[in-house]
């Protein structure tokens, strides 16, 4: 089971489970008017519907935990958060030749941009950010 999922993801289950629903209301309708016997495809289905809403509250505990232990200025919409954002932005810096301090100030300035909005302190922090990407600007200057 992955760590994270995306919003994408999730609701991708939502709509698989929504269609496999659906086929279940026809089939109790269709039974209703048989002799009400249960088929093993309903039988199996039913055994997915289960299996996908206990991935799906599974998934939603784990985010609803994950999302308890970051503070509020870093958790985004609740599925991208600050960290997995930043994350994917670094993703790639280590193949880039910049020196760990171009990587740290170009994180930071990342940071402050993310959480500005949601803390008391929009002034300084849109200012940090403003002093990092000057110091990588600086540092582009001199390559």
């Amino acid at each position: 089971m992955p760590r994270f999922i995306t919003k994408t993801d999730r609701d991708t289950l939502k709509c698989a489970l929504s269609g496999i629903n659906s086929y279940l209301n026809f089939v109790d309708e269709a039974e209703d008017r048989s002799d009400g016997n249960v088929s093993v495809p309903e039988r199996a289905m039913h055994a997915w519907v289960t299996t996908i809403n206990d991935v799906i509250e599974s998934i939603d505990h784990r985010n609803k935990e994950r999302l308890e232990s970051i503070p509020e200025h870093y958790r985004g919409d609740g599925f991208i958060t600050c960290d997995m954002a930043l994350a994917a932005m670094l993703a790639r810096a280590t193949s880039m030749a910049m020196p760990p301090m171009v990587i740290f100030w170009w994180a930071n300035s990342f940071k402050y941009l993310w959480r500005w909005a949601y803390k008391g302190d929009c002034k300084g922090d849109l200012n940090k950010a403003i002093d990092c990407i000057e110091r990588v600007r600086d540092w582009q200057k001199t390559r």
